[in-house]
């Protein structure tokens, strides 16, 4: 069984907060990915959105120090069950601390296009 938005919504899961009002954020991207990769430091990551651009997936390469699953998602079909099912096999992949020598990050953009 995959999990579904029940299994999800009831996890402990972090929150990233935003802190800022700006709705452009540096390099340009858009706003959403300074501060999730700012927040999570060393920590693996994963941002599903229907708005990832080029220009987000370098800032988080270039900026961020751990591992980063950025995953598209139509908004015609929200979330999917390979949406759902690529979550736990990411988080399991990469529960081990980050290599110190360089930063990785996984574009998954093949979503639910």
């Amino acid at each position: 069984m995959l999990p579904g938005p029940t299994a999800i919504a009831e996890a402990e899961l972090p929150v990233v907060e935003r802190k800022t009002t700006r709705r452009f954020g540096p390099d340009g991207t858009f706003w959403k990915p300074a501060e999730p990769t700012q927040q999570a430091a060393e920590r693996p990551w994963a941002w599903l959105d229907d708005d990832i651009t080029d220009n987000d997936r370098r800032f988080v390469e270039n900026h961020n120090d751990g591992v980063a699953l950025l995953r598209y998602v139509n908004p015609s079909k929200r979330l999917l069950d390979n949406d759902f099912a690529v979550l736990p096999t990411w988080s399991d992949a990469n529960t081990t601390p980050p290599a110190t020598d360089t930063a990785s990050v996984r574009n998954n953009s093949r979503g639910n296009k």
